[in-house]
């Protein structure tokens, strides 16, 4: 019975070990790897290729992933772009998962780098206007703002 228990309380503090997913921010100035250390939810350490010139963040929580790239010599003056209404539409909601429908468009004036930003929870790639510069932190920090 002895030896049962300590079996018992073995598998279940091997099992709260394994629940503990490594979360974390990974800017990248160029490209380079992204680790199961710094985002547990990978199956294995990848390498993020980047084109010269482009500035990536990834950013990681326990349920999901979002990596955001820009390139310096991007546009960053102000212009007039399209935003889908209602502001967040189309982007599960990171708490509940509902996603609010899309009903049309407005046009409203972004500056500063354009973020290509995308989610596992949301699939797709859209542009993201922080009002930044392009560089590795504002990426992370681009990515990391969608978890």
């Amino acid at each position: 019975m002895k030896k049962l228990s300590i079996l018992l309380i073995g598998l279940m503090t091997s099992g709260l070990t394994f629940a503990q997913v490594a979360t974390g921010t990974v800017p990248l100035s160029g490209s380079g790897p992204v680790t199961i250390d710094q985002c547990g939810l990978l199956n294995e350490n990848v390498t993020i290729n980047l084109s010269t010139g482009v500035n990536a963040g990834v950013d990681c929580s326990a349920t999901r992933v979002a990596i955001s790239a820009c390139h310096l010599g991007g546009r960053t003056v102000a212009r007039q772009v399209d935003r889908p209404t209602p502001e967040g539409c189309g982007v599960p909601d990171p708490d509940t998962g509902d996603v609010t429908e899309c009903t049309g468009t407005e046009r409203v004036t972004a500056s500063g780098a354009a973020m290509a930003t995308a989610t596992t929870l949301a699939g797709t790639v859209v542009p993201v206007y922080p009002g930044q510069a392009c560089s590795a932190n504002q990426a992370a920090t681009t990515a990391s703002e969608q978890i």
